[in-house]
């Protein structure tokens, strides 16, 4: 693995996930001592004096982040969110292949935001066309729901082990 593809989770003083960065910006940013090392990688950086574990996860010292990052609702947030499965059938969609769906349909009223789209195969989404989803004969998965950023890491990092404990919740 090169130096570069080492990530990093960073917390907030309250231990709340709030980045991915370079695992050697964590560093840097632990060295200017404005954060605390929880956990390294197995890979050492050596200068000319010292050696240093790479981070792996950091926490700020100071800084509690109130407002974390919002996500448009784009279909690559969508996937991430539904899982790339279709919220009704429970198909997997291979990537470009999906079909975005409005629960309450748009000729009705229902708008474009995170709370009234799903992530549908071309099949379901025809099925369902301008219905409701009871009219459709549907029912959904589960309900939709705006994409946070809690989620959107622990969907996207969750398979590093050390981060775990760090995106329970």
């Amino acid at each position: 693995m090169t130096l570069n593809s080492y990530q990093a989770l960073k917390l907030d003083a309250a231990y709340r996930p709030i980045a991915i960065i370079p695992a050697t910006d964590a560093l840097v940013s632990h060295m200017l001592g404005k954060t605390y090392v929880l956990e390294t990688h197995d890979r050492i950086i050596r200068s000319a004096n010292e050696a240093h574990a790479l981070p792996a996860v950091v926490v700020l010292k100071s800084r509690v982040v109130k407002k974390l990052r919002t996500f448009a609702c784009s279909t690559k947030n969508l996937r991430i969110r539904d899982d790339g499965e279709c919220q009704y059938c429970g198909t997997e969609i291979q990537p470009g292949k999906e079909s975005v769906d409005h629960v309450k349909p748009k000729c009705k009223g229902g708008k474009h935001e995170w709370t009234n789209i799903v992530l549908s195969c071309v099949c379901c989404n025809q099925k369902k066309g301008a219905k409701t989803v009871a009219q459709a004969g549907l029912r959904l998965k589960k309900p939709p729901v705006e994409l946070d950023y809690f989620t959107y890491l622990k969907k996207m990092c969750g398979e590093f082990e050390k981060w775990k404990i760090y995106l329970k919740g």
